[in-house]
């Protein structure tokens, strides 16, 4: 008798096509499962979105997706662990994964009663610190445990005990037939105000309080240091959220403001544009749990300025592909600036573009993922 192919099962908090951060990794992950076990069907449980009627994941015959986005928020959760391991029990697959450790606890449950392996994608601040005992269990039940960055993968271990050999690192990953290098736009600089000659720093990001870890604040402390050295250079922060009206005020009482730029929520179909209209991006943040926006941004071949005490040092190469700083230290932050600018860095990647790009989707673009994901996955299937 031919042996039964076992289904790969997926839980996430989403999979849309037009989110980020964990929902994006959610639908990259999706995405390779197919592509690496070309023989398996795979079955997602999704809680909180509902994709479009004409998303192509819908049209994969052996793609299955069950969404909780029909319930009331407080029954996503519930509703989702109670479709999963229905299925579960039925599918008996060769293996379920989790893009969210919150989903971890019902995927031991289904390990306990099938003895389907599972294993959780962990990626920053919510794996970090403390956790609820029963998740903090689940986690040092899995079978294995993948953290999209050396901090994460450490920070797991240190804090939860987990054993270090259950813990693997797959790098995020990132569209990269969205972003190339070209000419700024000049739609944009009429829409904003900044002048032809203007040298412009980027930083992408949810402006939520919760999030003042990015750096901003320090990137305005350094805009200030160098009135004098680069009189034309300007600052877009864009995103959305409280914190938004606390930088605005720092700009002010830092006599910056005119030179700061808030254009709010940046669209997806938008983003490729910003990133072409900055000279450099920059984000010194200190608990990044890896930084989807540097590897965007070095696509569109644009110099990077990241924090080196977090998930950015992934992102970045160790500094092969940008200039990592200490985040807390304003007149480094500065001096990095003004170097990139004026073009006298020696990682001559830097001012390369097209060279760039190719370096960035080398190490972390679709052909590297799909291969990550085949050999952390494959020793874990039944």
């Amino acid at each position: 008798m031919p042996r039964k192919i076992r289904p790969l099962h997926v839980w996430a908090p989403g999979i849309r096509d037009d989110t980020g951060g964990i929902q994006a990794f959610s639908r990259f992950l999706v995405r390779a499962l197919l592509e690496a076990f070309p023989e398996h069907p795979v079955r997602v449980m999704v809680r909180n979105e509902a994709l479009n009627a004409d998303d192509p994941l819908l049209s994969i015959p052996r793609l299955k997706i069950h969404t909780m986005a029909g319930l009331v928020s407080g029954l996503r959760a519930p509703g989702l662990a109670l479709s999963g391991l229905f299925h579960g029990i039925k599918d008996r697959p060769a293996c379920a994964l989790t893009t969210h450790m919150h989903f971890l606890p019902p995927l031991h449950v289904l390990r306990s009663l099938t003895g389907t392996p599972f294993a959780g994608v962990l990626h920053g601040i919510e794996a970090w610190g403390h956790i609820s005992a029963i998740r903090r269990h689940a986690l040092g039940e899995a079978d294995q445990i993948f953290a999209v960055s050396r901090y994460t993968r450490e920070k797991v271990i240190t804090d939860h005990h987990v054993d270090s050999s259950r813990v693997r690192v797959l790098p995020n990953t990132f569209d990269e037939s969205r972003y190339q290098p070209g000419e700024k736009p000049l739609h944009l600089m009429q829409r904003l105000g900044i002048q032809p000659g203007q040298k412009v720093m980027l930083t992408v990001s949810r402006l939520s309080a919760s999030e003042r870890y990015k750096g901003h604040d320090m990137v305005l402390r350094a805009l200030a240091k160098l009135t004098q050295q680069a009189p034309d250079l300007c600052y877009i922060i864009a995103g959305e959220g409280e914190y938004k009206d606390t930088l605005r005020q720092m700009a002010a009482e830092l006599g910056v403001a005119d030179r700061v730029y808030f254009p709010g929520f940046i669209p997806s179909a938008e983003l490729p544009d910003y990133y072409r209209l900055c000279d450099l991006f920059i984000m010194p943040s200190t608990k990044e749990g890896f930084g989807i926006v540097f590897m965007e941004a070095m696509a569109a071949g644009k110099p990077v300025i990241g924090g080196n005490v977090d998930g950015s040092a992934d992102a970045l190469a160790d500094g092969e592909l940008g200039v990592l700083v200490s985040p807390g230290d304003v007149e480094q932050i500065a001096r990095e600036i003004l170097r990139v600018l004026r073009c006298e860095h020696p990682n001559r990647l830097l001012y390369d573009a097209p060279s760039l790009r190719t370096a960035v989707c080398e190490r972390f673009g679709w052909k590297a993922f799909v291969k990550n994901v085949s050999d952390i996955v494959k020793p874990l299937m039944r």
